[in-house]
């Protein structure tokens, strides 16, 4: 399974990170929240990490997805 990873500012700290750089920093500090935290169910944290591994490298990719899903997932009437 693939790692979520640090959410710190690569490279040289004197420097500002690109657009990407804080976008990626943003979404795995994000992603560690949501799995590290009660508010999720178990399942979806599971579809969660799944999507990291899909997307890995890419997190921002996979948050993007499972937003997607959540939101598909709630306009769908119960069965």
């Amino acid at each position: 399974m693939a790692e979520i990873g640090t959410a710190e500012a690569p490279g040289n700290p004197a420097q500002a990170p690109s657009v990407n750089e804080t976008v990626d920093i943003q979404a795995r500090w994000i992603l560690r929240h949501v799995l590290d935290t009660p508010g999720l169910g178990e399942q979806s944290k599971e579809r969660l990490r799944e999507l990291v591994a899909t997307y890995e490298g890419h997190p921002e990719r996979a948050l993007l997805e499972h937003l997607r899903e959540m939101r598909k997932a709630e306009s769908e009437p119960p069965a």
